[in-house]
C-alpha cells in the first residue's frame, strides 16, 4: 500500500516472468512509504507529466536492459568480444540483430 494513492489507482498491468506491473498516482504527500509483502524489482518515482528511462548494467559488459518512458523493456546481448549482438523485447523476441564482419570477409 502507498499512502496518498489517488482513487482509481493502483492500475494493474501485465505479468511477465512472474513480475506484475502496478502504477500508483500519489497526491498530497511530501514523503512516500511503500508497505506490504512481496518483492519489488523496480520502483520509479517522478512528477506527473515527467518521463523517465531506466537502465540496468553488468560490470565489464555494459548496458543489459532498459525501460523507456512508455514502459517498454529492451534487453541487450553481447558477443564474446563485447559487441552488441541482439536487442530483445519484453517477450524475448529479437528486434535487432547485428553481425560483424571484418574487411575482406
Amino acid at each position: 500500500t502507498i499512502a496518498g494513492t489517488v482513487a482509481g489507482y493502483p492500475l494493474k498491468g501485465g505479468t511477465i516472468n512472474g513480475w506484475t506491473y502496478y502504477e500508483h498516482q500519489v497526491t498530497g504527500q511530501t514523503t512516500v512509504a511503500v508497505s506490504g509483502t512481496g518483492n519489488i524489482d523496480e520502483l520509479r518515482l517522478y512528477p506527473k507529466g515527467a518521463q523517465m528511462t531506466t537502465y540496468t548494467y553488468s560490470p565489464l559488459i555494459g548496458v543489459t536492459g532498459s525501460i523507456d518512458p512508455k514502459n517498454n523493456a529492451s534487453y541487450y546481448e553481447y558477443d564474446g568480444l563485447g559487441r552488441l549482438q541482439n536487442i530483445r523485447d519484453k517477450d524475448g523476441n529479437i528486434v535487432k540483430h547485428t553481425d560483424y564482419h571484418y574487411q575482406g570477409q
